[in-house]
């Protein structure tokens, strides 16, 4: 408008016409809010559009799965928006900020449990406003079966990409059905108790500039790869390490229905079918550390929980670590590993039972027993009875004889002798051959 102004009136100065000022400076006026509305609308589109990331968590061969839905809606306009979610009852939680707005909406969002409804209110021209929910929902048809053997696992799958740790194998589009063969290194947990993970299966922006190129098929791999990152890097929980490969089945059908003011909005969904993959049968050869880990099945006394930790209240925890073997089969060289990112966190000395009397030394390793001290020992199959383990912090110990049962099992126990007697353990792993 600075350069059209002056140059309208040099035009109207040389045709002597001057007094056309008035409508020709309101037609410019008008013509440039019109030029500037239709760049917005052909950028931005005209309607409301609704963008849907949903995750399904399978679980074995249960007729139910767990389902988490993420839905960002994009309006053109300004005004209230009144969302009806579809599907099974979800409980439903705001996403707390807004993509272009400022600061948190929880004043600008309204959730209605029963029916479930989301209302959105003074939304800003061109902005995303978000919502997550997670519901109960009937189980897609999945399947899959695995091996390991050698330290590789093979199996046969019916969709597009199992990925496990930082290796992956993409398998296409399959139809319902089909089988395919994947043969895929093993892959130990890390320090921290979880997979070591690659985002890389798809192109994206942190390494490949096209990925941000606005193209449908550069958008679908930065979604995925979001979701890959989401469901790979998980951080580990004090009672479980899990190192499980992930079959992930990938659709743009959206998962949840939604109305928005009684009208359904402008699709864009990505959604992973996720079903963990877990041993169909026997495990042969060499078993790599931070494979098979460590799960806690019972406790006695009073215990608290943080991260890769345990704290032991004068009471005990009980963890069980399995290798599937054959019929006939035997775990040959068992050893237990602790691999504990944060180093040597044990506060008190960790070794065999200490010796009885007062104050009299225990074995090496270990403090008498006026001090604090925490046990760990090895349940012995054959003689039914608890024998003392010589478990070390970031290290590998050697099994008893007799401490790995026909089935592959392996049951571990820390106890303290005093209150607030601290394991951080990080992750415990079952290693070994099975012959």
């Amino acid at each position: 408008m600075l350069v059209v102004g002056p140059l309208n009136y040099l035009v109207l100065l040389r045709a002597g016409r001057r007094e056309l000022a008035w409508i020709t400076v309101p037609v410019i006026a008008v013509t440039f809010a019109g030029i500037a509305y239709g760049l917005a609308t052909g950028t931005k589109g005209r309607s409301v559009q609704a963008n849907q990331i949903a995750i399904v968590h399978l679980a074995g061969a249960g007729d139910q799965a767990d389902q988490e839905t993420y839905t960002g809606i994009f309006a053109p306009t300004r005004g209230d928006y009144s969302i009806t979610v579809g599907g099974p009852q979800p409980a439903i939680a705001p996403i707390a900020t807004a993509y272009g707005g400022a600061g948190g909406i929880g004043a600008g969002t309204r959730v209605q449990p029963d029916p479930a409804a989301v209302d959105l209110v003074a939304v800003t021209a061109f902005t995303l406003r978000g919502y997550a929910t997670e519901s109960a929902v009937p189980a897609p048809s999945l399947t899959a079966s695995l091996s390991l053997r050698n330290r590789r696992l093979s199996g046969d799958f019916t969709d597009e990409i199992v990925a496990f740790g930082n290796v992956y194998q993409r398998l296409g589009r399959l139809a319902p059905g089909a089988d395919l063969q994947v043969d895929l290194p093993v892959q130990a947990a890390t320090v921290y108790g979880v997979a070591p993970t690659n985002p890389l299966v798809y192109a994206n922006i942190a390494v490949d500039q096209v990925a941000s190129s606005g193209v449908q098929s550069a958008r679908e791999a930065q979604e995925r790869t979001a979701i890959l990152q989401s469901l790979l890097s998980s951080s580990s929980g004090p009672v479980t390490s899990l190192m499980t490969p992930i079959l992930i089945a990938w659709t743009h059908d959206p998962l949840q229905g939604l109305q928005l003011n009684g009208a359904t909005p402008r699709p864009q969904s990505e959604s992973a079918v996720v079903l963990p993959l877990t041993l169909a049968g026997p495990v042969s050869g060499a078993v790599p550390a931070g494979l098979f880990t460590a799960r806690l099945v019972d406790v006695e006394g009073e215990v608290q929980f943080g991260p890769s930790s345990i704290v032991l209240n004068g009471s005990s925890a009980t963890y069980e670590l399995t290798i599937p073997l054959a019929s006939g089969a035997r775990l040959v060289n068992p050893t237990i590993s602790s691999a504990n990112p944060y180093g040597m966190k044990i506060n008190v000395p960790l070794g065999p039972p200490p010796a009885a009397g007062n104050g009299s030394p225990g074995a090496a390793g270990t403090a008498g027993t006026d001090a604090a001290t925490l046990t760990a020992e090895a349940w012995d199959w054959r003689g039914g009875r608890w024998v003392a383990l010589p478990l070390k912090d970031n290290a590998t110990s050697p099994l008893p004889e007799g401490s790995v049962d026909a089935a592959g099992t392996v049951r571990i126990r820390l106890t303290a002798s005093q209150a607030s007697t601290a394991a951080q353990m990080g992750v415990l792993s079952l290693a070994g051959s099975a012959q």
